[in-house]
């Protein structure tokens, strides 16, 4: 029996919000802690975060296969790519036309970069 307030369906909800985040939280190959998850009468909205748009499509189509789920409302952001510093790769070897091949460098007019 449904309470007037609808605190019965209330409390469906809220088992149902906990049981697609756990869903997705459980799910080993890809971190999906940036999602927030709404419910309403099985209909479930996704917001947040991922990290590509595969990730994107795998959310939801997790979340499409659970039990009780009718419909989902995917409204997921892809984070834009930023390089980190720490991938820029530095040239190993320099070209140098002052200096005269040497019998130990790979390339002719290559010397090696000093080391910072």
């Amino acid at each position: 029996m449904v309470a007037a307030n609808g605190f019965h369906q209330t409390s469906l909800n809220d088992q149902m919000v906990a049981y697609v985040t756990k869903a997705l939280l459980d799910f080993d190959e890809v971190r999906f802690d940036r999602i927030s998850v709404r419910a309403f009468y099985g209909i479930i909205e996704l917001t947040g975060e991922v990290s590509s748009f595969r990730d994107k499509d795998l959310a939801v189509r997790i979340v499409e296969r659970l039990y009780g789920v009718s419909t989902v409302l995917d409204s997921l952001k892809v984070q834009p790519f930023s390089p980190r510093k720490s991938s820029v790769v530095r040239p190993r070897y320099r070209f140098d036309e002052a200096h005269c091949c040497s019998a130990n460098s790979l390339y002719p007019g290559c010397v090696q970069s000093p080391s910072q």
